[in-house]
């Protein structure tokens, strides 16, 4: 049987809400990504299990019938099968994320500029970073303006350079002027999360 552990898979769903999940790759890093996109929605995952069912072992049997054929057949016992090796644990979500950035003089930056990424675009993983790596939900725009910035992608002023990504839903604002702040939507992380998958797959 072909193994398929390293196939690419793609999954996009809906809910009623509005709330939209896409996310192609490995299947260990979809798990991850619906995983996590679930959590932000305030949804219970629901475990799936992929795993074929256990063969039963078969008996074994000797190569040499017995000399009495009138003897009763030897008993037959089912050779114990050796312990499985445990699966290897999947990598942690925050590993990806950590072969793309880097913390410079405090700002969170990427590592190396990608040939796939727009302003825009960079702005979204940019914000699913900081989600992953420190924990905000919320990033100011004077810090996604610095990050941008040192990652190579400033072209200019950042609410005029967010709005078709704000228009398309995948982030919103709070506050004005200093005071503003960005926030990834669930969409908009789970298009984050593609972007970066394909940008690892790049480097």
């Amino acid at each position: 049987m072909e193994n398929t552990e390293n196939e690419k898979l793609k999954i996009r769903f809906k809910f009623s809400s509005g709330e939209e999940f896409e996310a192609e790759g490995p299947r260990e890093f979809i798990e991850q990504q619906r995983t996590f996109f679930l959590s932000l929605t305030g949804r219970k995952p629901q475990v799936i299990h992929n795993a074929p069912p256990t063969p039963r072992p078969r008996p074994t049997y000797p190569l040499n019938p017995p000399a009495n054929t009138f003897a009763p057949a030897p008993t037959t016992q089912a050779q114990t099968p050796p312990p499985a090796v445990p699966p290897q644990p999947a990598a942690p979500l925050a590993t990806l994320w950590e072969r793309l950035f880097k913390q410079e003089d405090g700002v969170l930056v990427f590592r190396r500029k990608s040939r796939l990424l727009t302003a825009p675009t960079a702005a979204l993983v940019l914000l699913a970073a900081a989600k992953i790596l420190r924990k905000e939900d919320e990033f100011s725009a004077l810090h996604l303006s610095k990050a941008l910035h040192k990652s190579g992608y400033a072209e200019g002023r950042l609410d005029r350079l967010l709005l078709s990504e704000m228009r398309a839903g995948s982030l919103t604002s709070v506050g004005s002027k200093r005071g503003r702040a960005y926030k990834l939507s669930g969409e908009g992380f789970a298009r984050a999360a593609v972007l970066a998958e394909k940008i690892a797959q790049d480097l």
